[in-house]
């Protein structure tokens, strides 16, 4: 979308709309239909794809149409608040977190609620007691390198089970 310059009639100044200045001899611009058609068409994409229904007497609606597009991006089925839990980002970044119970020396697997369906970039593990972890990436069975659903915490040998938390970023 761009001011309607192919059309010299139209009456651009500057390559803008003018109101005329008469004593100078500039005309007042005219808005073609064409162009006006154009602008409205594209500002009520907007609004269906907000899920507005238009109204003239509404003057926030491309606001509110934008809001809604940013906001549904965010929400749905591109979260779960709870734990464990995920949010997806426009662009692929995910976030997901949770808890998990470990054992004295022996691993603790966790099912990421959602896939990463390329990788993951950096996790992070935090204990509710003094037992020690080492992350270990491990992929499902079945499950190809990029499509990682699960990591795996060794424990500890020496410490007692403890319940950890994890945060881990991927895309």
């Amino acid at each position: 979308m761009d001011y309607p310059k192919s059309d010299a009639t139209v009456g651009l100044v500057g390559g803008k709309f003018t109101d005329g200045d008469p004593g100078a001899g500039v005309a007042a611009s005219r808005d073609p239909s064409s162009w006006a058609n154009l602008v409205t068409d594209e500002l009520l994409n907007v609004l269906v794809a907000g899920g507005i229904v238009p109204d003239e007497a509404t003057n926030t609606q491309v606001r509110d149409a934008i809001q809604a597009i940013i906001t549904g991006r965010f929400t749905g089925s591109a979260q779960l608040l709870s734990a464990p839990g995920y949010q997806k980002f426009p662009g692929g970044l995910i976030l997901q977190w949770g808890k998990g119970n470990g054992t004295t020396g022996g691993p603790a697997t966790i099912m990421f609620p959602t896939t990463f369906p390329n990788a993951i970039h950096a996790m992070t593990t935090s204990t509710q007691n003094t037992a020690a972890y080492a992350a270990v990436l491990t992929v499902a069975p079945g499950v190809s390198n990029f499509e990682v659903d699960c990591w795996t915490i060794q424990g500890s040998p020496t410490r007692s089970v403890a319940a950890f938390y994890y945060f881990a970023i991927g895309h």
